[in-house]
């Protein structure tokens, strides 16, 4: 084996409100998470392009979009403050 594990892990969930995430704190953390949330909004869109309209689902998919500008933003930030 090569040292990773293949256990599926989902999305991060909103933490005490909608608005906010627990985000991971080292670069590779994020990075995964980065993939799931991503993963995730692909799905998401593909459900809304079948069924648009849902309020909901629509709420959710701006809420996965706004997680992973986060998380991109994150990585930049740490990727700037840490590279020679």
């Amino acid at each position: 084996m090569t040292g990773f594990s293949l256990r599926y892990r989902p999305p991060l969930q909103p933490a005490a409100s909608k608005w906010s995430v627990d985000m991971p704190d080292t670069e590779e953390g994020l990075r995964d998470e980065l993939k799931r949330q991503e993963s995730l909004l692909n799905q998401l869109h593909q459900q809304f392009s079948k069924h648009a309209g849902n309020p909901d689902q629509e709420d959710m998919l701006w809420e996965v979009q706004r997680t992973v500008t986060q998380l991109k933003r994150k990585v930049g930030t740490i990727r700037v403050l840490y590279t020679p």
